[in-house]
Formats: structure tokens, C-alpha cells, sequence
């Protein structure tokens, strides 16, 4: 386990792990964050320099135990660099699609599993008359004229994979389109 402080395992063992960490202060990903303590347990997440000079995001987490007699603290340290970067690359990727969607001039709506609205662009708005807040959640079949067509192309979508076809929606003013 201690390969990835860059030093041999002599040099770590018996020592605390503020010691064996260096902090640093420049924080891309708002870290340090507080501890969180659940019972006897401590958790943080921090950014740290080893020896070598090398920066990483670690989740550490502390707790006291005994051992071979004595009262000791076991902390276990997670190097979640990666799983830090790949969070940042991921919300990215997310607020790019949602800008993407959000720009289209064509009417996008989508739903879970279970139907419900969990996307409404801006041309959806300006189609159906709602506000996100009004539809998101809601089922579907709010903005078919005719529900039943609704669960039809959801049937249709899930046996082909897709759905290609002109549907009569409702707006919110009970207006046919």
C-alpha cells in the first residue's frame, strides 16, 4: 500500500499519515473538505504532495483500534485523483450536453424508464407552453393529445429501439399541435 506515497513501506509504517502527506494550496476541485465523523470513525477528502513532489486528491478516513494490546488509530488513504478527474470531465461532458439541448431549436423532452420528464428544452417550452418546473417529473402522456398514443410509441421505442413519426401534442392552454 505505500507504492503510491513513493516510499517504501518502512518508512510509512508507525507513522501518522499528516506526516507522510504534504498539503497543498492550490485546490481545482474545492478541496480540502471538513471531516465528517460517524461514530468513532473520521473521514476527509484533501489535496496532498508526496515526497517526490507528485499532487493527488486522497480520501482519508481514521478510526481508533486496538493493536497487538494497544490503543492504535487504523487510517486508511485513498489516492481518488483519477475518480476526482474523471467527476470534473463528467459534470463537463453534462453541462456541454445540456447547453447543446437547451440551444436546439427542435423540441426536446425526455423521460426515464418509468416515463416521467426528466428534460424539457427551451423550444419544448416555447412549444408546449410550460415552464421546467411545471413538467419536470410529470408523466409523459401530460403533453400527448391523445395518452394512449403515448404508451403505444413507448411500446413501439422499446421493441425497435426508436420512434419515428408525427404525434398530435396539447399545450398547457389545451391547444392542439
Amino acid at each position: 500500500g505505500a507504492h503510491w506515497l513513493e516510499r517504501p513501506a518502512a518508512d510509512v509504517v508507525g507513522h501518522h499519515i499528516s506526516t507522510l502527506l504534504t498539503p497543498y494550496h492550490t485546490p481545482p476541485l474545492g478541496v480540502p473538505q471538513p471531516a465528517t465523523t460517524n461514530s468513532s470513525t473520521t473521514a476527509l477528502r484533501t489535496m496532498s504532495m508526496v515526497h517526490t513532489g507528485r499532487r493527488m486528491t486522497v480520501e482519508v478516513t481514521e478510526r481508533p483500534i486496538e493493536f497487538h494490546g494497544k490503543s492504535a488509530i487504523l487510517s486508511v488513504v485513498r489516492d481518488i485523483t483519477e475518480r476526482e478527474r474523471a467527476m470534473v470531465a463528467l459534470q463537463a461532458a453534462k453541462e456541454y450536453a445540456e447547453n447543446i439541448i437547451n440551444s436546439s431549436l427542435d423540441i426536446i423532452v425526455s423521460v426515464d424508464t418509468e416515463r416521467r420528464i426528466i428534460a424539457f428544452n427551451h423550444a419544448a417550452q416555447q412549444a408546449f407552453g410550460y415552464q421546467p418546473d411545471e413538467v419536470l417529473g410529470q408523466p409523459v402522456h401530460l403533453l400527448y393529445a391523445h395518452p394512449a398514443v403515448g404508451t403505444g410509441i413507448h411500446h413501439h421505442a422499446l421493441t425497435n429501439g426508436h420512434y419515428t413519426g408525427e404525434i398530435t401534442n396539447k399545450r398547457k392552454d389545451g391547444t392542439l399541435f
